[in-house]
Order: structure tokens, then sequence, then C-alpha cells
């Protein structure tokens, strides 16, 4: 057998978004162009078909977004061009990047328990052994080589649907893992179709989650590709690009919630509500913000990539009222983070919260700085060392 990585999820969930009324199963083949499919890893010659998911909802709604990206040398192109104010109202046109709220009419999301055996096609070993069989027609396809940017390329569709072709005659396995073009960290399948099924048997625990245009992954897919819903005037909340702090803050709703938090007074590190909340915005691009992130964290070496952190805020927003521990208050506090709308929450103590994430804090030097991380648990001032 082809000596390259295999995956081998057992019961991983995975996320999918496709059309109504059951998005796992197969495309229709009258969808095909000329008995094929488009998708970087569907088979050359259009004897299988494949389906594509995600190991997040964020992951799939890239994918499927991306092409909605503007232009944006078009877009300040066109913006140069006088356009007669009656062919404006006759001939009007959807601004570029803005989606019609009817594309999620017909879509849903679903998620499902993931289970096979899956070629991982970017490692070193998988390179390895594909090497001396596509080094030749990655050259064709003007390529500098066959490697792992050339398997991220989303131009030569020829090179990597014939690589999964190949991987199907060759092994057994289910299918390709491989990263999203948008981000190492977004993780992505292409299960093939090896048996007579209307849904890969790979896929078990199958549910469907509707789409809306304020949901979590929605707004952040929307926010890191330039997009807004059609109608929409207001401006979007963007995320933190810079590296170092002050962080910027860009608000269009929720007034509010943010002002019964923070007041008149911008968040800061002299406050751990404060402090966390600049971390949690931090998150939003873990590599344009890591010196911030490394500035507000009590010992970033322990957070790695910062991803899993970001992944488990992602939707939530942060409670008014710190906890202050009982054995160390102004040493030690506990901020919550939990599953509502709204860049800011109100929360009460005696509100009943079966599902927070709490942000241990401790202060050093008159600044509070983050130490850790639980979900549903308060750690124990005893636990909580320097550095």
């Amino acid at each position: 057998m082809l000596d390259v990585t295999v995956d081998r999820p057992r019961r991983l969930p995975v996320w999918r978004v496709g059309y109504r009324p059951d998005p796992w199963a197969w495309v229709d083949w009258r969808w095909a162009t000329n008995g094929r499919f488009p998708g970087r890893w569907d088979d050359r010659d259009g004897t299988f078909r494949t389906i594509y998911i995600g190991s997040t909802l964020l992951a799939c709604l890239l994918e499927v977004l991306a092409d909605f990206r503007p232009d944006l040398p078009l877009v300040n192109d066109l913006a140069d061009i006088a356009v007669d104010e009656d062919d404006e109202t006759l001939f009007s046109t959807v601004l570029a990047g803005r989606i019609d709220p009817t594309w999620l009419d017909p879509r849903v999301a679903g998620t499902a328990a993931l289970t096979g055996d899956f070629c991982w096609v970017t490692t070193a070993q998988t390179l390895a052994a594909l090497h001396p069989h596509f080094v030749s027609a990655a050259l064709r396809a003007g390529l500098k080589d066959f490697d792992a940017a050339a398997l991220k390329d989303g131009r030569p569709r020829e090179l990597t649907q014939s690589v999964a072709t190949y991987l199907y005659a060759v092994t057994d396995l289910h299918g390709i893992r491989f990263a999203s073009r948008h981000g190492d960290d977004l993780e992505l399948w292409a299960i093939y179709e090896r048996h007579d099924t209307a849904i890969s048997p790979c896929l078990a625990d199958r549910e469907l989650t509707d789409l809306t245009t304020d949901h979590p992954a929605l707004i952040r897919a929307f926010d890191l590709l330039g997009l807004a819903w059609v109608g929409d005037e207001s401006p979007a909340i963007t995320s933190a690009r810079h590296d170092q702090l002050p962080l910027p803050l860009e608000q269009a709703e929720g007034s509010q919630a943010f002002g019964a938090v923070f007041g008149e007074t911008p968040p800061s590190q002299a406050t751990p509500v404060g402090a966390a909340f600049l971390w949690s915005l931090a998150l939003e691009d873990t590599v344009a913000n890591r010196a911030a992130l490394e500035s507000l964290t009590a010992n970033s070496a322990v957070w790695g990539d910062f991803i899993p952190a970001r992944d488990a805020l992602a939707g939530r927003s942060i409670a008014q009222h710190p906890i202050h521990s009982a054995d160390r208050p102004g040493e030690i506090a506990y901020v919550k983070f939990i599953d509502v709308s709204g860049a800011a929450a109100r929360a009460f103590d005696d509100a009943p919260l079966d599902d927070v994430w709490i942000l241990t804090m401790v202060k050093a030097t008159s600044q509070w700085h983050v130490w850790g991380l639980t979900h549903n648990r308060v750690p124990h001032a005893a636990e909580i060392v320097d550095g």
C-alpha cells in the first residue's frame, strides 16, 4: 500500500453546509458538468462523487462564501467610473461583497460524527510518497514543485483532482484530510463515494442546524471575508488587526450592554473584565494580535497558538460581574463568558448558567492578566501559581 500518513478519526464531530432536505447526501450527478464535479478533490474521471466537511461550521462557511469576497482592486477601479443617475436607477447592481439573505433559504448546516481512514495529504510522508507520481504534472501546471503549497493552490484543479483519483484507485482509504486555503487551523475532509448508499457510512449521528443572519459563525465568516447582507447599511464589527495594544474597538450595536459593563471608560488591564475583554478581542486574529495576546497573558508559552481558546470563546459574550477569589481577593478574579448575543452581556450571580467558560485572571504590577481558561469550573486559588 502507498506509504502515506493516515488520519483515523473515531466519531469526530464535524460540520457541513449544504442544501435541504439533507446536506449529507451525495450531490446529484445532474449537477455535474460533462460528468465531472469542480471541487478540489473531486474525481478527475467522474466515476465517483465526493462530499466535503469541516472541523467547524466556520471552516465550512469560509469555503462556501469565499467566492463572494470582493475583489478590492476591481472595486477601486469601478469606484472611479462616473455612473449616470438614470442608469443607476434603471440598472442598479448589488455592491461587491453583498449577499442577499435569501441565499440562506435553501441551505442548512449539519453536524455528524466522522469515522474512517483518510489520507492526510499535506504531511511530509504523504508528499514524499506522491512526489514521483505528480511532480511532472505540477511543473506542467506552472508550479515550482509538487509540495504542500501546490496542493493548497485552488487553481490547478487537474492536479489535485488527479491526486484524489489516484488515491481512490491505489488505496482503500475513505478520502482525504486537508487544510483550508483560508487558514491551517481550519481542518477539512473530502469523503469518497465508495459504497452504494445515499450517505457515506463514515457519517453517523447526523443532525441539522438552521442558518440565520445573526448566527455567530456567519457573522465571523462575513467579518473575515469582508462581506455584508444586502440592505445592511450598518458598519460591520471588524476584527483587530494590530499586533500591539491598544486594540481597536468598533461596535455596531449593543451599546447599552457595552456601557453596562465598562461605563464611559474604555476597557483596560486595570480591571479583570477589561483585560479579559481585550484578550478575547485579540483572539479574533491570533497571528496579527500575537504581541497583544502575549502582553495580556500571564504565561503565553502554555497557550501555544491560542486557537483552542479562540474556538472555545467564539460567539460567546463576556459577563458583567467578575467573581473575586475569597482566598486571594485583589489578586485573583474569574470572568464568565456565556452563550448569548452581543459584545457584552449583563449576567447576575443567581442566573442559572450550565454552559459557561471561565477566564481566570491574576493581577501583577497593577494590571490584570489571563492565567487560564476552564469550562464549567472555577479553579481553586491553590491551583494558581505565578508565571
